[in-house]
Parts: structure tokens; sequence; C-alpha cells
């Protein structure tokens, strides 16, 4: 929302250096009307008129976005938005409201502004050289573009970040792992049925089974108590041949072998713990034996730090989840064997099967969401950021036509002038990298703190957007630039 209110705010100062520009062609015909008698009033309510019509009318071509941007807006805000929503009234008083604000504000500006210029001056058309807010169109333009690269900034960054927390994971590998759910008893007691024939598959490098695969988003409390209190630890059940098959180290100890129901349980503990609590494999945690001590590893999102944490074994016969781990070469082949062996064993149960990779994915499904959403907006506000310059690109031609005739008609090159006009405004877009990359430091510094495990701000995400920024505005200032500068010095003259 806050997003959308700078951008409506930018859209109106944008109408208004646009009309402003356009108004300067106009002036004999507004001094005419004064001249003819009409009224201070008149004028003003001439001007209102014509900026209410051109919004209204814009609210056509913004239904068409809005209707054809619906699919995209729930999916980015997870919401179930309709066309139905065009027949609320709450949607067209805000539609409403909305286009008379701009309509009545830039109409308002402009207007009090023509109205109270003499019909002398405007029949001179030399409006312009009494107008004083050269710096102020120029600090408004700076402004469009300081946005502009604060949202490039936060694109990246959101992109850099999600990436990092994609591919960062610590001690452990999640790439070719299938997840297969056991969704019913007779699936959970045959899992070393499924286990073995899967095997046979020269594409299968390991199985192994559990109800919890890491990464995952829940966590899992288990209580112990310590020589001098109760803890609660994150908590694993994980069983045999899950550790090595997802690339987990075991720094002493072993890993889980065969499970056995003699009462005894073993555990495997992380880093974390063993470092806090003094433990060594073999030793007790409440009456628990350490069979070994894994390397820490990230067992949830890296918008959480690693904590101790406490493995149980899983029972073979109770386990919800069946991971396979593959050599990428031919999954397909793998999912249609699970397919096959659940329809056999558990001919009601549906065959879930999904990549671990995926699962992951929707820990930053927010994130990602975000970064769509603000990429949109920074493809709206440098549209509407080439619109303002090329408003204000107008006004300042319009007012240095005849000083641009006259420096061709001394001798001056179509290069010189281009480069006379392009630096003024280059200029004010170097101010505005100046103030965004401070401000754009600051925002994503504070969002990166939501995660425990972060990437870098680094310099090139600034670098980027400010190039971009300068190689935009180069580019619509010279355009404009050269048409000026191209044309035949004598109309430049007559110009006045």
């Amino acid at each position: 929302m806050g997003i959308a209110l700078v951008i409506l705010f930018i859209a109106i100062l944008n109408y208004i250096f646009l009309t402003k520009a356009k108004i300067l062609s106009r002036l004999t015909e507004i001094g005419a009307k004064k001249a003819l008698g009409a009224s201070n009033n008149i004028i003003r309510k001439q001007v209102l008129l014509e900026s209410n019509m051109i919004s209204a009318l814009s609210l056509m071509p913004a239904a068409i976005i809005i209707i054809t941007g619906i699919p995209f807006i729930n999916s980015t805000l997870q919401k179930t938005v309709g066309e139905e929503v065009f027949g609320m009234w709450q949607t067209w008083g805000m539609l409403v409201a909305v286009t008379l604000l701009t309509g009545t504000l830039s109409g308002i500006f402009i207007g009090t502004n023509i109205s109270r210029t003499s019909a002398v001056v405007l029949l001179t058309g030399k409006m312009q050289r009494q107008q004083k807010s050269h710096k102020l169109n120029h600090s408004f333009l700076s402004f469009h573009f300081a946005i502009f690269i604060i949202l490039v900034v936060s694109v990246f960054t959101f992109k850099k970040q999600i990436n990092y927390g994609l591919t960062n994971f610590k001690s452990i590998d999640p790439n070719n792992v299938l997840v297969c759910e056991l969704n019913s008893p007779e699936l959970q007691k045959q899992a070393q049925v499924i286990q073995n024939e899967l095997e046979q598959n020269p594409n299968v490098i390991s199985t192994a089974g559990s109800s919890f695969i890491p990464p995952f988003n829940a966590f899992l409390p288990i209580k112990l108590r310590t020589e001098e209190e109760t803890v609660r630890f994150d908590g694993l059940i994980m069983g045999k041949g899950m550790i090595p098959l997802l690339g987990m180290e075991i720094i002493d100890g072993e890993a889980f072998g065969e499970f056995k129901q003699d009462g005894r349980t073993n555990i495997i503990i992380n880093e974390s713990t063993a470092l806090e609590y003094d433990i060594k494999a073999g030793d007790l945690l409440n009456g628990f034996t350490v069979r070994g001590i894994v390397k820490d590893f990230n067992a949830h999102s890296l918008h959480s730090l690693i904590q101790p944490m406490v493995i149980l074994q899983q029972h073979p016969e109770k386990m919800r989840l069946l991971a396979v781990k593959t050599n990428g070469k031919n999954d397909k082949s793998i999912i249609e064997t699970i397919d096959r062996l659940v329809s056999q064993i558990s001919p009601e149960s549906v065959s879930e099967v999904t990549y671990l990779t995926d699962q992951i994915n929707q820990f930053y499904e927010r994130e990602q969401n975000q970064a769509k959403l603000i990429t949109a907006f920074s493809l709206l506000s440098i549209s509407l950021a080439i619109m303002g310059l090329f408003g204000v690109v107008l006004i300042t031609i319009s007012k240095r036509t005849k000083e641009i005739g006259i420096r061709k008609v001394n001798g001056a090159r179509v290069t010189e002038v281009v480069e006379m006009l392009n630096k003024d405004f280059l200029t004010w877009v170097i101010i505005a990298v100046v103030i965004a990359v401070p401000a754009a430091w600051y925002a994503m510094h504070r969002w990166l703190e939501n995660f425990a495990y972060q990437t870098s701000l680094s310099w090139w995400l600034f670098a980027i957007a400010g190039v971009l920024a300068l190689a935009i505005a180069l580019l619509t200032v010279s355009f404009q630039s050269y048409k000026a500068a191209t044309r035949n010095p004598v109309d430049s003259l007559r110009y006045e």
C-alpha cells in the first residue's frame, strides 16, 4: 500500500510536468481568451476540466490492466480475487476518489499558475521566463529515480537472499532427493519392502525412512533432563540410513544402525549440544545413550539459527516419509516405480512424490512473492520516471530553444548541444543515486535481519541500479535533445 501511494504521487507529479510542457505550446490560445475577457476563474475551470477528463479516461486502460493482472495479484498475494470485485461499491468508490483526487490536484496546480499570468505575457509566449521552478522540477526528477533505484536494489537483494537460502544449507545436501508420503498403515508397515524394491533401480543411490526429513518448517521440541535442569532441544525422528543419505557428517561415534526393541534408546546429538553440555559419543544424556554426534546442519530454513538438537531413531514400521536419493538421470522411472508399489500395497492410497528442494522453496514463498510484486512496481516506477523525465526535458528545451538556435548559428555541433542538455539532467540523476544508495542499504539491511543467515549487500547491487538509472535517463534525454539539436536554427530563432 505504501509503494502504491508513492507511485500515485509520482503519477500526479508526472501529469503536472507533462501538462506544463504542453501548456507552453498553448500560451497564445490562453492569452487570447484572457484578452477577450475570460476571467481567471474560467481559465482555472478549463484546465481543471481537461485534467479530470484525462484522469477519467485513464480508468479504461487501468481497468484492462487490473483485469489481466488479477491472476498475478492472486498468486503473489495469495488471494482469490475475481472480476466480481468490479461489482463492489467499495471498488468504484476508491476508483472515483483516486480519479478525482489525481485530476483535481493536477488541474488546480496548473490552472492556478496559468490563470495568474497576464494576457500580455501569455500572448508573447514568454511565460517560461517567469518560471522559477527549475530546481523544483529537477528535484522531483531526482525523487523519481531515487524510488526506482531503491526498488531495483530491493529486487536484487530479495533474489540474492532467496538464492542464498536455497543453496547454502550447512552440512546437508537436499539435491536429487525424492520424498514419498507413506500415508496409510499398510504403506508404513511395508516401507522396507518398498525400499528394497527401489534399491534395485540402478538410478537409486540409497533410501531411508523417517517421520521428518530436514530441512522442514515445523519444530519438534524434545525435553530432556540434564544434571542441572530440564532443557528443551530442537528434535528430529529419523530412520536408519537417513543421515548418510542427506550427506550429514558424523564427527564422533556412528549413525543409527538396525532398530532394536530392547528398551534401550540411542540418540544422536548435534555439535551444538555436544559443545554446550560437554558430551561425547557413548555418554548418557538423561538415560539415553549418545550413539553419535553429527556436525551442525540447518534443520529448518535460514530464518532460524541452528539450535542444540537431539535426534531419536524412528521405528521402521511407523515412518511417515520415505526419502530416495537418486543420481538425477531418470527420476521419472523411479517415480513410476513408487506409484506402482503404492497402488499394489495400498490401492486406496494416492502416491504423493515431491522433491525435497521443492519443500525448501516453500520456505521462501513469501519472499519470492514480495520480489515479484516489487519487480512489477519497479517496472511501473521506471515507466513513470521516464514520463516525468520526458515532461521536464520538454519544459527545459522549450525554455532554451532560442539559446540552442544561437549556439548552432555560431557553429555549435549537434553533439555539443546534446552534451550540454544531457549534462544538467544526468547531474540530477547522480544526485538521485547519492540519495537512494544509503536509503536502499538501510531498508535492505533491516529486511535481512529477518534471516539468521544472510547474504551480503554487495556493492554491485547498488552499482547496477545506479547504472540502469543513468542509462535510462541518458537515452530518454538524448532522444529529445537530438531532436532539438537537429532543428533548423532559423525556426529556433523565430520561436519567440
